[in-house]
């Protein structure tokens, strides 16, 4: 009633002034916008500039970080053609059969392909394409032996039960040959710390996830001066030296094998990582993951700085977004705050950004 009366009343005045009732002022130029106030007092307006803003350096960030879409795809799927066989693994047996050949033929070759010897600067070097950084390594997690109850009218049949994989199940104890001279044994469990890993160490696998930790053992592969077909040797000495000590047993749940690659052309890191999970109730899922990422992001050049820096705002804004939203929740109070669905799917996205950062 009140909006009707004030525009029939707006009506008769351009009536009476000689203005068409359905007229219409033209627009107010930007400067006159401005003057007037229209952006400067307007906090929504500087909430979604603010916004959009985020959203162009999230952007940047997320397909700087990945390198080019293309490359990482075919490098990814070029490693996982050459670790194609290891999808045929599914047991300690075939396992051992893999490491020993195909693995140590592919990882480190000595020789090209008319037999003759690859020259130092050469080796290391993953299908004779890809150079290694720093170690090879395979990893394993272990469940106790008692990690499960046995029914004592079953206990005559059995007396170990070997569980689903989890913190209170994992076996941390050392096994193996006796080392010479020591009253230890050969294979020691490694926290995550020791192993250099500070957060998002954790391996997702299709059966679980399992700790950063573990019984890790690096195999020796730098080239012996003056021996440039040693390599492989001392790598597949190391595996059986594994393999005679029954590195792999019962309270094996997974197995992980890890690398990194450099490929030069395409300035992309990869991280391979080839797993095979051995479940409580039977079987094994096998899987080869490669993650890739730009070297800049470990040797920063000048584009890779500005990647840096756009880095370090995200990171700013988002907990700028965080700030903002625990002001409003102390104000709102926790049952008001939480009455609708939109700060649940706020927090989550909190969450993940942090998770993101931190891996």
């Amino acid at each position: 009633m009140m909006r009707a009366a004030r525009a029939h009343h707006g009506n008769r005045h351009r009536v009476n002034q000689g203005e068409s009732p359905h007229s219409t002022r033209p627009a107010a130029g930007i400067g006159m916008q401005l003057k007037e106030g229209i952006f400067t007092k307007n906090p929504r307006l500087w909430e979604s500039l603010l916004y959009l803003v985020f959203v162009c350096i999230f952007t940047w960030v997320a397909l700087s970080s990945q390198g080019n879409s293309g490359s990482s795809f075919r490098l990814t799927k070029a490693i996982r053609d050459t670790y194609s066989s290891f999808n045929d693994v599914h047991d300690a047996n075939t396992w051992w059969m893999f490491m020993e050949q195909t693995f140590v033929d592919v990882t480190f070759p000595v020789r090209w392909y008319n037999g003759e010897l690859l020259p130092n600067a050469d080796l290391r070097h993953l299908a004779n394409l890809y150079p290694l950084l720093g170690a090879v390594a395979v990893r394993q997690v272990r469940v106790k032996a008692d990690s499960c109850e046995i029914p004592q009218d079953l206990a005559n049949v059995s007396s170990s039960c070997y569980a689903r994989y989890k913190g209170s199940t994992e076996d941390r104890a050392q096994y193996g040959p006796p080392v010479l001279g020591s009253s230890e044994l050969s294979f020691q469990y490694q926290t995550v710390k020791e192993l250099g890993c500070r957060l998002g160490c954790s391996t997702a696998g299709r059966l679980n996830t399992y700790g950063g930790g573990g019984f890790n053992e690096v195999l020796p592969s730098l080239p012996v001066p003056g021996r440039d077909d040693d390599t492989q040797t001392t790598v597949r000495t190391k595996l059986a030296q594994l393999k005679s000590g029954l590195w792999i047993d019962k309270q094996t749940r997974a197995l992980f094998t890890q690398l990194t690659v450099y490929n030069l052309p395409t300035e992309l890191l990869a991280v391979v990582t080839l797993s095979i999970e051995f479940s409580e109730k039977g079987g094994s899922e096998t899987f080869i993951d490669v993650l890739t990422l730009r070297i800049g992001h470990l040797y920063p050049s000048k584009g890779a700085i500005l990647d840096l820096i756009a880095e370090g705002i995200l990171l700013l804004m988002v907990f700028g977004y965080i700030t903002q939203s625990v002001l409003i929740w102390r104000k709102a109070g926790s049952k008001e705050y939480w009455a609708s669905a939109w700060p649940y799917f706020e927090w989550v996205n909190y969450l993940l950004f942090l998770v993101a950062f931190g891996l």
